[in-house]
């Protein structure tokens, strides 16, 4: 399963918008689903928060990496740039586009015929972010599965995301880290898919009876009990 946050909390009850796992309960929860094989895709929020510095922050800080991928606001551009409202920090892992997104509901950008079910808008924030970032998460994790029947971890995903991506731009501003490259990560996908099928089978915790021992025509195989 995929679960994405399109939630932001307000430090101290402010507007300077962070992770919504800044509230201790979405934190224990979030860890819990990672550890329990769920990929979690969290905005970062709309603050402008150094999540690194803010002495506000220190208690958050504390507890750790709960192992989702938090996702920051990036230029719509080839620059990749941080936006100005971004959240930011080492616990920001990728960006995605944080401007020009446009997305189905409300209309305000174009509606065909006058069609409430035909409604666009432009959408922004780390909320437009996140949403594409969750797309390369399961793009990476269907492409995995299909070669391999198996699934990949959280931060394993979150991993590759950070190695493969596009680095960002002007990083000294705050970090957000790259943007997702979907090819560069099934390209690491492959590799992880081939080691997996050329895996020896003598390191496996498997144990089979062949019979009959020796054997004229016919050989049968079949798992120990």
């Amino acid at each position: 399963d995929v679960i994405m946050y399109e939630m932001q909390m307000g430090v101290d009850n402010t507007n300077d918008y962070v992770p919504a796992d800044y509230s201790s309960p979405i934190w224990n929860a979030t860890k819990a689903a990672v550890d329990a094989g769920i990929i979690i895709v969290a905005a970062a929020g709309n603050g402008n928060v150094d999540l690194d510095y803010d002495i506000r922050l220190d208690a958050y800080r504390n507890k750790g990496d709960n192992g989702s991928i938090i996702v920051g606001a990036g230029s719509a551009d080839m620059r990749h740039n941080i936006l100005s409202f971004s959240t930011f920090g080492s616990r920001v892992n990728v960006q995605g586009w944080g401007e020009r997104v446009i997305s189905p509901g409300y209309g305000s950008y174009s509606k065909i015929g006058n069609d409430f079910n035909q409604g666009y808008t432009l959408f922004n924030g780390t909320s437009s972010a996140t949403p594409v970032v969750t797309s390369a998460v399961v793009a990476v994790q269907s492409y995995y599965h299909s070669k391999t029947n198996e699934y990949l971890n959280c931060r394993t995903i979150r991993d590759i995301l950070i190695k493969t991506g596009t680095p960002q731009g002007d990083s000294a501003r705050g970090n957000i880290g790259p943007l997702p490259n979907i090819k560069k990560a099934f390209d690491v996908v492959d590799s992880m898919a081939s080691s997996v099928a050329n895996k020896d089978i003598s390191t496996l915790d498997v144990h089979f009876n062949i019979f009959p021992n020796p054997a004229t025509s016919i050989l049968k195989i079949e798992p120990s009990k």
